[in-house]
């Protein structure tokens, strides 16, 4: 059975902007599936007139597309299970429910795919006892609407009280705004036009994105959207423009009441800023940060970017005044002799490029401090792993990697040596070792973030087909992971596999927009096509 995020009429929207770019990329077959089926669902279950005009246009292109013609362009996983493979499916999610280590998050996946099994098999009172247990409104809406879908093979009425159910839920629950999606990939989609210094720039894009921004209620998403414009049009010389839309980003930011989200925004604000290089706004924006480990992480990207920029004396100041920052409790052993260890760090790695050893030595001492720093040894090791790999000691990095506990900072330090490995153009030689490491992660949140980590390793291998595979055991947070995932088959210009996982973020409203962005990466002469389609669901 196809699975989605169903049912909205953004859903529709967005399930036809997929199937319309698969036909551009040349399968017409999964164009026609995922268009059979939108029609097929939407005119079975749903009573809104609202949809017509758009039914009767799907209906016309699924039958020229029957009859082997072309139509104008404008893009889920049929997964078969056998009888066989849906029992032995059921039993072991179900035996994985019932252990104790399970999070909440894993509760409702694991929940959801069970109710979609007893969907898949006409079992519709068993799937809808499972959904009911699911406790994220968005997740029960969507498989609220798939069990309403095979209901309504049999029972026009039962499945309209479930996909009544469905639409309000749906309508009570929203990660993102849809402008804020929609301005995202908008955004995306110019900064991609400028880097690729394409000729068609369309000037509107920022524009629209820009208006769309204002749209946006949630503050947070506002600010993001804002800082991106902002950095967009610096990158085409409108300064005055950026700098007062950076202004306004702030004064939003500094309105957000949840302190989480403002530390978020005024982050992200920052490293913006410090991307097209205003570097002192950017320092200035960092000093508004209330946490302080995450103030000390932005001012050290902020200074790496002053030294790639060439400004080696000012990136040096810039950490120098970090230091200056009173230490919080909180932080635990991060620091070491009244210094950040990041920092510190990060001065080495600097200094590397003049006096290799000196630097070397500087974190060789680091090492010895951070080996006794208690309940933060790992996380520090961690840092000081990352250093060494910047200053070009691989071999010294998988020494320290072997005295490390955590089995997950090993994953997280082995995928520093990973990037490194392929930017260099080395043969990936970390794919066992973090295998390995895995298979001793207790926790389950962590265990999950690690298959997006070997599916990330995978790619960079050349193993392109087992990421693929690797995908499927990832059952939290998809609607980011696997996004994230296909980035990386971007990076390294994977269009076959790229595609596998193309169908799967259709279920996702968030993680469609995002495959949108991909696509137009992947496909830079179609970016000006896929920003047109965006513009006209606005």
């Amino acid at each position: 059975m196809i699975r989605k995020h169903f049912p909205s009429h953004n859903w529709f929207y967005v399930m036809i902007m997929i199937g319309e770019k698969q036909g551009e990329l040349g399968n017409k077959e999964a164009m026609l599936a995922i268009f059979t089926e939108v029609y097929d669902s939407a005119k079975t279950i749903t009573n809104s007139s609202q949809l017509n005009p758009e039914l009767e246009d799907l209906e016309r292109k699924i039958a020229i597309i029957k009859a082997g013609g072309e139509i104008p362009f404008r893009g889920v996983d049929t997964e078969i299970h056998s009888e066989a493979n849906q029992e032995e499916r059921l039993n072991q999610l179900k035996d994985r429910l019932n252990t104790s280590q399970v999070s909440n998050s894993d509760k409702n996946e694991i929940l959801f795919e069970i109710a979609g099994l007893y969907s898949d098999k006409e079992q519709y009172d068993k799937a809808l006892e499972y959904a009911a247990r699911i406790n994220n409104p968005d997740r029960l809406a969507t498989i609220q609407g798939l069990i309403a879908k095979g209901q309504a093979k049999s029972s026009q009425t039962t499945a309209r009280t479930t996909f009544a159910t469905a639409i309000h839920l749906a309508q009570g629950y929203q990660q993102y705004e849809l402008a804020f999606l929609q301005a995202s990939e908008l955004v995306n989609i110019a900064e991609l036009q400028i880097n690729k210094r394409l000729d068609q720039i369309d000037s509107n894009i920022v524009m629209i994105a820009h208006n769309l921004a204002k749209s946006i209620n949630i503050l947070w998403q506002q600010v993001n959207i804002l800082a991106r414009v902002a950095e967009v049009l610096a990158k085409v010389e409108k300064d005055e423009d950026a700098r007062e839309i950076f202004d306004h980003a702030i004064q939003i930011a500094q309105k957000i009441e949840r302190q989480k989200e403002r530390v978020y925004s005024f982050k992200f604000i920052a490293l913006a800023q410090a991307r097209i290089k205003y570097f002192s706004s950017a320092c200035q924006t960092a000093d508004k940060i209330e946490f302080p480990w995450t103030k000390s992480e932005v001012i050290e990207k902020i200074a790496k970017l002053q030294a790639e920029s060439g400004q080696r004396e000012e990136a040096q100041k810039t950490l120098f005044n970090d230091s200056q920052m009173p230490l919080s409790m909180s932080e635990g052993n991060r620091f070491i002799e009244g210094r950040r260890i990041n920092i510190i760090c990060t001065e080495a790695v600097l200094e590397s490029v003049i006096n290799y050893e000196a630097s070397q030595e500087k974190l060789n001492n680091l090492l010895k401090f951070a080996r006794e720093s208690g309940k933060q040894r790992d996380v520090n090791l961690l840092t000081i792993v990352t250093a060494f790999v910047e200053i070009g000691s691989i071999p010294t990095a998988f020494k320290i990697i072997d005295e490390m506990d955590d089995a997950w900072e090993q994953v997280r330090a082995l995928w520093v040596i990973t990037c490194e490995q392929y930017q260099k153009q080395e043969q990936v030689t970390t794919l066992n070792a973090i295998l390995k490491c895995k298979e001793k992660i207790d926790n389950e949140k962590q265990r999950m973030e690690s298959h997006n980590i070997v599916a990330y390793v995978q790619i960079l291998a050349g193993l392109g087909e087992q990421a693929v595979s690797t995908t499927k055991a990832i059952l939290t947070e998809r609607n980011r992971q696997i996004p994230q995932i296909a980035s990386h088959f971007v990076y390294t210009g994977d269009r076959s596999n790229f595609k596998k996982i193309l169908i799967p973020c259709a279920y996702y409203m968030d993680a469609a927009y995002n495959m949108c962005e991909y696509l137009a990466q992947l496909y830079p002469e179609q970016a000006s096509s896929v920003a047109r389609v965006i513009i006209e669901r606005i």
